[in-house]
């Protein structure tokens, strides 16, 4: 989940990723779309409330956030009907369909590990399903609003684990490499020696 800012004397123009929350949101403290540069272009002043909005969404704006991943296990067989959006969490696409007999998409930064989305329903009252029990990976999560999500899952979800980065410490794996190395420095004297005692 990326947010890139321009800032100019008069207008404040914001590139993110795609959320269902924002276009209202960003109407209401007088934002416009550009389409043609794919950004939302606000009044330089109100840049308190611009930031607003967008750490109520994302969690973030223009401080890059701690990012973890979320581990979501859904419900049994839930399904959205007729909705273009599909599944979210906190308004970011997890999966859609567009028809009855379309499938199901699942958005950029989104991994299956278990189950599955599908498209079901009739022509006219298509519908986006979830199997029952599917596991999804969700990338790049702002820690504030994985905290969120966990604390207020949307209602198709069943539990929500946070996965932290592994933080490498280098002082231990220096230390590590130094005594494996002298280990092996012990092991080649034994096979040089042929000590078989």
């Amino acid at each position: 989940m990326c947010i890139k800012i321009e800032k100019t004397d008069s207008q404040i123009i914001v590139v993110s990723d795609y959320n269902k929350k924002l276009p209202e949101a960003a109407k209401e403290i007088g934002g416009r779309w550009n389409a043609s540069s794919r950004a939302w272009v606000f009044d330089s002043r109100v840049y308190a409330e611009v930031k607003s909005v967008y750490e109520s969404i994302y969690g973030y704006f223009d401080e890059p956030p701690n990012m973890v991943t979320l581990i979501c296990v859904a419900k049994d067989n839930y399904c959205q009907f007729n909705s273009l959006c599909g599944f979210s969490l906190h308004g970011r696409p997890i999966a859609s369909a567009s028809g009855r007999d379309s499938g199901a998409k699942t958005s950029t930064g989104i991994i299956v590990l278990e189950g599955g989305f599908d498209s079901g329903g009739s022509v006219k009252n298509w519908k986006t399903e979830v199997r029952g029990g599917t596991k999804i990976k969700v990338l790049d999560v702002p820690l504030t609003l994985a905290k969120e999500i966990k604390d207020n899952p949307p209602e198709w979800i069943k539990t929500v684990e946070i996965e932290y980065p592994v933080k490498i410490n280098l002082d231990e794996l220096k230390s590590e490499r130094e005594k494996l190395f002298n280990r092996i420095m012990e092991i080649d004297k034994i096979l040089k020696g042929g000590n078989n005692d």
